[in-house]
């Protein structure tokens, strides 16, 4: 079978398949060989109905399935690891990794710091992204605020209260303080973007000198009402809440 065949072939030992063909992973047309393997891998997980942590056959298994050579085969097996699709244990073999938005992260992290000329602009679309997420579990987040501990937010926002008074980052508190409402929401792509555009902010706003302990204060104000609007079940209020938590950033960076 060539790189081009649209056939399927059996790996050996499995009784499962690969199929490869001129499609490109994300739909687009392959353009060599390992385009086609990277293909030919990712049709094998879902068509085997594969999981996280499921073992993929070996390498060799796999280059004899697709007649490629073991060179593009290796090649689109790193491709693949590089995008959190698969993951390499070393004496063990090759798994299906978690597939996290760890690409993603780096990509628009990159894309911030490293273009002077569009660095805020492209800051911006992430706060309006963030922004759009967090008003969009208003709901859930006011219908299910039983499950919200809001002792516990409580403490983290006397920490990072705490970290500004001592001309420190309270990245950690930040993270379990939206992490632990995103966690009432049952929408878990919402939760994953959400906390992958959090990563993104916090390393891009001081490579870009953002912060300061003015806006670092009122936003920290603007968790405390982020946590009072909960505990009095307001979602209107909420909905604020969330506009302020931003609005230290969007002055920063010349929007209203």
């Amino acid at each position: 079978m060539s790189g081009q065949d649209n056939t399927k072939s059996h790996s050996a030992g499995t009784g499962r398949s690969y199929r490869s063909s001129n499609t490109g992973l994300f739909g687009s047309e392959a353009r060599s060989a390992t385009d086609v393997a990277m293909q030919s891998i990712v049709a094998y997980i879902r068509d085997n109905h594969l999981k996280v942590g499921d073992p993929l056959p070996s390498e060799l298994t796999i280059v004899e399935s697709l007649k490629l050579s073991r060179s593009s085969v290796r090649e689109a097996i790193r491709t693949l690891v590089s995008l959190d699709i698969l993951e390499v244990r070393r004496g063990f073999g090759t798994f299906v990794a978690d597939m996290s938005l760890e690409p993603l992260v780096n990509g628009l992290t990159l894309r911030i710091t490293l273009d002077d000329d569009h660095a805020r602009s492209r800051l911006i679309d992430v706060v309006d992204t963030r922004q759009a997420l967090d008003l969009q579990i208003s709901r859930d987040v006011i219908e299910h605020r039983d499950d919200i501990d809001g002792v516990f937010l409580g403490r983290l926002i006397n920490q990072m209260k705490s970290a500004v008074m001592r001309n420190e980052p309270f990245m950690e508190s930040d993270s379990m303080f939206h992490d632990h409402i995103l966690s009432v929401t049952s929408n878990g792509l919402i939760q994953e973007l959400s906390k992958a555009l959090w990563r993104v902010h916090m390393v891009a706003v001081p490579k870009l000198h953002l912060t300061t302990k003015d806006n670092l204060e009122q936003t920290v104000d603007a968790h405390q009402k982020i946590v009072d609007a909960i505990v009095a079940g307001d979602e209107d209020a909420y909905r604020q809440a969330v506009v302020d938590h931003y609005e230290p950033l969007r002055e920063a960076l010349g929007v209203k």
